[in-house]
C-alpha cells in the first residue's frame, strides 16, 4: 500500500506507539481487501460505547488511551451507553455498572466524542460523496442509502483507530464501483405499518447477505419509514448499502448499467412477511414496558407521535421509554414537544441505547416495541421476550382507559 510521508511517520511511530498500532491495523485490513492507499475522513462513528458490551477489557482499554492523551483527530460520535447521569433514575443497575458505563462515557468525552447516539445523521447530516468511518449498522446503511456519502460496514474498533488517526483505506463502498446493486428485490406490498417495513427490512437483509440490494415497488415512503427499512436490513445483512427506487441519490447513476451486476431478482409478497415473522420472533403477549428509539427517534417521528397523542387525556397505564439524541434537548421546538410528551407520562430519555440496557435485571420479561432491530436484538443482549407492535397499538394499550 502507498503511504504518504506523514503517514509513513505515524506507522513507523514517530508519533508514538498507539498511533502506530491504530494505523497499521487499518492498513493491513486495507491491503487485505486490495486497497492501494489511505484516504482522509471527515466523521468517525464509533460503537462499543455500552459496558453490557465492552466490558473491563474496553475499558482499560480506554483508560490507556486515556493516560496517553491521544485525541481524536475528525469530528466524532460514538453509540450510546447503557445510562448516563441523567437515566439513573430509569435504571436500577448495580453501583458497580453505573460506576464502570459512566467512566466509559467520560473517557469517550475526553478523547473527543462530541454526542452519544445510534443515529448520527440526526445530528450532522452526511454529505454527498463524503468519506466517512461508521460502526453503526443502522447509521452506515442510512448514510450510504440516503445519503450517498462513502463508509464501509466497519468494526468498532476500526472505527476508533479511524477517529485517531483521521485516515480509512480506500476500498469497499469508498469505490463506485463496489456501490453497484446485485440483486433487484421488487416489494409486491404497500403496506406502510411500522412494523411491516421493519419486518420487511429483516427478511430483505436475511436475503441479501453482503450483495446490494435495488429495492424497486415500494412506492412513496416519508423518510422515518425509510430509516426503519434501512435499519432492519442492517440488523440481519451485512451489506452496507441499498439503492432505493426514487430515494437514493445515486440511483439515476445506476439505471444504465446496473443490469450488467444483477445476479438475482426477487419478489417478495406480504405471504412471505407473515411466514418470516412467524419463524423469527420470540413472542410474548402482556408487555411490562414500551420501547420506543431503536435506533433513535426521528424529529419527524416526534411529531408523528405528538398528533397521536394529542387527544389522550388519560395518564399511562404502563411506562413507555422513548429515546433520543441528546441534541433535541437543546433545539426550542423540539424540546417543546418532549416536554409536551414528558406530560403526557412517557419518559424521555437520551443518549441510551435500549437493547444493551440489561433490561431483565429491572423485573422486565416482556417489552413492547415497533422497531424490527430491537426485535432482533433485545432477546440476545437484554434478555427479554419481544412484543412487536404498531405505534398506534401501543398508544392504544398504554392509554386505553381514556384514548
Amino acid at each position: 500500500m502507498y503511504l504518504t510521508k506523514y503517514e509513513e511517520r505515524i506507522y513507523r511511530g514517530d508519533f508514538g506507539e498507539t498511533l502506530a498500532k491504530a494505523l497499521r491495523v487499518i492498513v493491513k485490513v486495507g491491503e487485505s481487501l486490495g486497497a492501494k492507499k489511505l484516504i482522509n475522513i471527515s466523521h468517525a462513528h464509533i460503537s462499543g460505547v455500552s459496558y453490557s458490551n465492552i466490558g473491563d477489557a474496553g475499558l482499560n482499554f480506554l483508560r490507556d488511551l486515556a493516560r496517553e492523551k491521544i485525541f481524536f483527530k475528525v469530528y466524532t460520535t460514538a453509540n450510546p451507553g447503557s445510562l448516563d447521569t441523567e437515566s439513573i433514575k430509569y435504571f436500577n443497575y448495580s453501583r458497580e455498572f453505573i460506576d464502570k458505563q459512566l467512566e466509559i462515557l467520560n473517557i469517550y468525552r475526553f478523547l473527543g466524542v462530541d454526542i452519544f447516539t445510534c443515529a448520527p445523521y440526526h445530528v450532522r447530516t452526511p454529505r454527498y460523496g463524503e468519506h466517512l468511518s461508521w460502526a453503526e449498522s443502522n447509521a452506515i446503511l442510512v448514510a450510504n442509502s440516503l445519503y450517498g456519502a462513502r463508509t464501509n460496514k466497519e468494526a468498532g474498533i476500526l472505527a476508533l483507530f479511524s477517529a485517531l488517526t483521521g485516515k480509512t483505506y480506500y476500498a469497499g463502498l469508498h469505490i463506485t464501483r463496489e456501490r453497484y446493486p446485485r440483486v433487484v428485490i421488487n416489494v409486491k406490498s404497500h403496506r406502510r405499518e411500522y412494523t411491516y417495513i421493519g419486518l420487511l427490512g429483516l427478511y430483505i437483509g436475511k436475503l441479501v447477505g453482503d450483495k446490494i440490494p435495488y429495492i424497486i415497488g415500494l412506492g412513496k415512503l416519508d423518510i422515518e419509514r425509510i430509516k426503519t427499512l434501512l435499519a432492519a436490513i442492517g440488523t440481519t445483512g451485512s451489506v452496507g448499502m441499498s439503492i432505493i427506487e426514487g430515494v437514493s441519490p445515486e440511483e439515476p447513476d445506476i439505471l444504465s448499467y446496473y443490469n450488467e451486476y444483477i445476479e438475482d431478482r426477487i419478489e417478495i409478497e406480504d405471504k412471505d412477511i407473515k411466514i418470516f415473522e412467524e419463524s423469527s420472533r420470540e413472542l410474548c403477549d402482556d408487555p411490562e414496558v414500551f420501547i420506543i428509539g431503536c435506533p433513535h427517534v426521528s424529529p419527524e417521528f416526534l411529531l408523528e407521535l405528538r398528533e397521536l397523542l394529542a387527544k389522550v387525556e388519560s395518564k399511562p397505564k404502563k411506562p413507555i421509554l422513548l429515546f433520543t439524541p441528546p441534541t433535541y434537548f437543546s433545539n426550542s421546538y423540539l424540546k417543546e414537544i418532549l416536554d409536551e410528551l414528558s406530560r403526557k407520562g412517557i419518559y424521555v430519555i437520551k443518549s441510551v441505547c435500549p437493547v444493551t440496557s440489561p433490561l431483565y435485571e429491572l423485573g422486565y420479561r416482556c417489552v413492547g416495541t415497533i422497531s424490527s432491530k430491537a426485535l432482533f436484538y433485545l432477546p440476545k443482549l437484554a434478555k427479554t421476550s419481544v412484543a412487536l407492535m404498531d405505534l398506534q397499538d401501543i398508544i392504544r394499550r398504554v392509554y386505553e382507559s381514556g384514548s
